[in-house]
């Protein structure tokens, strides 16, 4: 699958409008983080993060993205759903290097690549 770096613009009212998506989202199923990623070779960054209480990630943290073994990696790659509901008990999952920011438990959904947003709108939820 063949990936082009993208660098859009994001309008600050589309940005402000995900951060109510991903507060709420945190609130409603009680979690941690909500996030939304963005792919901007050769890393991966947190474009919009849940102003939740105890959420380790903040936009713009970034880390490189080939081979990191990151969850998000997995479902860029596949354009699959992933849910791991226990990392530490996954071996697949074990030595993810999100679990020393406590992220566990992990659910994303690969982005709709039908329309246009879904260059940056792939979600991560944990």
């Amino acid at each position: 699958m063949k990936r082009q770096n993208t660098n859009l613009t994001i309008k600050d009212d589309t940005i402000k409008g995900r951060q109510e998506i991903v507060d709420i989202l945190a609130q409603f199923c009680d979690i941690p983080a909500a996030l939304i990623m963005r792919l901007q070779q050769p890393d991966i960054e947190v474009l919009v993060s849940s102003q939740s209480e105890g959420n380790p990630y903040h936009p713009g943290d970034k880390e490189y993205f080939a081979d990191s073994g990151l969850y998000c990696e997995t479902v860029i790659k596949s354009q699959e759903k992933l849910l791991v509901p226990d990392a530490l008990s996954d071996p697949v999952w074990e030595n993810n290097p999100d679990i020393k920011l406590d992220m566990i438990s992990y659910l994303e959904f690969p982005p709709d690549t039908t329309r246009p947003a879904a260059l940056w709108n792939a979600m991560r939820i944990g």
